[in-house]
């Protein structure tokens, strides 16, 4: 999609490249970074960018309706109370 395309409703993710960088950490599995890095390195970018630009199509992509998070979300059982022994 070009970064200014219009999207229905004229929505415009114009807004997306607005305000400062902000660093931001996400905690990712070794196998996801390992592959992460071998992407990067396969097409001569930084983990970083490649991030980056994953993170923006998801933004881009969600807002155009094309991914759903309903089905994936998952409600944890209720816990069981807990009954605190005396000290």
């Amino acid at each position: 999609m070009a970064r200014n395309q219009n999207l229905p409703g004229d929505q415009s993710n114009a807004d997306l490249s607005q305000g400062k960088i902000v660093p931001m950490g996400v905690g990712l599995n070794q196998g996801e970074v390992d592959y992460l890095d071998e992407l990067a390195a396969e097409n001569g970018l930084t983990r970083n960018a490649l991030l980056h630009f994953a993170v923006r199509k998801f933004l881009i992509d969600y807002r155009a309706g094309e991914i759903d998070l309903k089905p994936m979300i998952e409600e944890p059982p209720v816990p069981k109370r807990k009954l605190r022994l005396p000290e």
